[in-house]
């Protein structure tokens, strides 16, 4: 324990007493804390003579790791996450396709009847309980298994988990994810992520939070990025499989830069023979 022994305090007794300690660091894991204040005089002989002694405790917010976020379409990032294709295309603006999938450690145990809880803190982001839920990443296989949780308070700034069952502390590693509508184009290198925090009935603060701080490996184009929609059509076609033909679509003329590049990604099956 840390101890900080302050001599020449100008203490009167039934006076009440305000002293300010600056520069005090709490520890990292959280969990409930207590501070223990003694007063003393010196004797005859300089010795210290205790006179009074008091206890205060505290429940500090432990620490909520989030790394491995990504802002995809729900498929990629919920309903087909190893699909190759899915997992890499970005959701499109003012549409509600968009999922945000995380990973995420703590520091303290939360218990069943606990809550898990999203906060918006990025502009142009509205969340949805569509498609929202929480895993547990099984460290020997990666694989995802199910953590019963249900969204029990709802709305598009901030959703609630209550939580089915409980969650240990790291190494342990559990992944969350939540749908969403992006209605603006993010910033590069965003300097915020979602506050995601575990709260339990009664105490002022969190059990755990990550802060809103950027997730570890930030989140540049590759994780977080979003795209303006665009109207593709292709011509009806009828014909047997199998069979070599052409396909003609239609692109709306660009409204201020030409397209740089234009992919086209055609469905599991069909070869492009000649583009």
């Amino acid at each position: 324990a840390s101890v900080m022994e302050v001599p020449g305090v100008d203490l009167v007794s039934g006076v009440q007493a305000l002293y300010e300690i600056q520069n005090v660091r709490l520890a990292d894991v959280g969990g409930f804390g207590s501070f223990t204040l003694e007063t003393f005089l010196k004797d005859q002989t300089g010795a210290l003579v205790p006179v009074d002694a008091g206890m205060m405790g505290l429940q500090l917010p432990g620490n909520l790791e989030v790394y491995n976020a990504n802002l995809r379409t729900v498929s990629g990032a919920v309903l087909d996450p190893e699909d190759g294709l899915w997992s890499q295309l970005p959701p499109r603006l003012n549409l509600a396709e968009a999922a945000i999938a995380w990973q995420f450690e703590i520091s303290q145990v939360a218990m069943k009847g606990d809550w898990l809880v999203f906060r918006v803190i990025l502009a142009g982001l509205s969340l949805s309980a569509e498609h929202v839920g929480l895993q547990r990443v099984n460290a020997d296989t990666g694989d995802h298994l199910l953590v019963q949780a249900i969204a029990e308070s709802v709305n598009s700034r901030e959703i609630w988990l209550h939580l089915g069952e409980g969650l240990d502390v790291a190494p342990v590693q559990y992944r969350a994810y939540v749908s969403a509508t992006i209605t603006e184009i993010p910033p590069i290198d965003p300097t915020n992520f979602l506050n995601v925090s575990i709260c339990r009935f009664g105490l002022p603060y969190p059990l755990a939070t990550n802060d809103a701080i950027v997730p570890q490996g930030g989140l540049g184009v590759k994780r977080w990025f979003a795209a303006l929609p665009l109207e593709f059509s292709i011509l009806d076609i009828d014909t047997a499989p199998l069979t070599q033909i052409q396909v003609v679509g239609r692109l709306p003329a660009p409204t201020s830069k030409a397209y740089a590049i234009v992919d086209l990604i055609a469905p599991y099956g069909v070869q492009i023979m000649d583009p």
